[in-house]
């Protein structure tokens, strides 16, 4: 195994292995080696650099650190995803929102304009109502002036035979 496998396995530093092994060098003369370019060490190596009961605490207290930062940093960048999602969709619904508020202002504008040409119709109704009751009116007092009218014909017609009703008759009809 490598130093840089067993540092791995262990939760520790490279730099670590290699402090142990000078501070250890006479013990472990015949268990490390160089293999292709790389420090190896044999399993006699491994259990005499194993960390003592002390350190395997900090080593596991590291390891379990380590996995919570792991664990962290996947909840991180959940969170962060679903947050780009959320911040997407609330531009999305800014800018929804902003053609709503537009849309409802241009028709409360049209409902202002509409009301106004209410106003003004019910404004040329009320002249118009108020037009024809004049107008009745005439009619009748026209009719009732109809109706003297054709009574006093009648009153005529039956004193025609006088001079002074055949003259007044002669008169309202035209004849002279």
């Amino acid at each position: 195994m490598t130093v840089k496998e067993y540092a791995a396995e262990q939760h520790i530093t490279q730099q670590t292995v290699y402090t142990k092994i000078s501070r250890n060098a006479d013990k472990l003369k015949k268990h490390v080696f160089k293999m292709n370019g790389k420090t190896c060490l044999d399993e006699t190596a491994q259990e005499l650099l194993k960390p003592d009961s002390g350190n395997v605490q900090l080593v596991d207290k590291v390891k379990r650190l380590e996995e919570e930062i792991v664990r962290q940093k996947a909840e991180t960048e959940k969170w962060y995803k679903e947050y780009q999602i959320y911040s997407d969709n609330s531009g999305l619904l800014i800018r929804e929102a902003d053609q709503y508020k537009k849309r409802i202002a241009d028709l409360e504008q049209a409902l202002s304009a509409e009301k106004a040409k209410t106003a003004e119709k019910d404004n040329q109704i009320a002249e118009m109502e108020k037009r024809i009751a004049e107008l009745t009116d005439k009619s009748l007092a026209i009719a009732e002036m109809g109706k003297k009218l054709n009574s006093l014909f009648a009153v005529l017609e039956e004193t025609a035979n006088t001079g002074v009703g055949k003259k007044i008759g002669n008169l309202l009809s035209g004849k002279h």
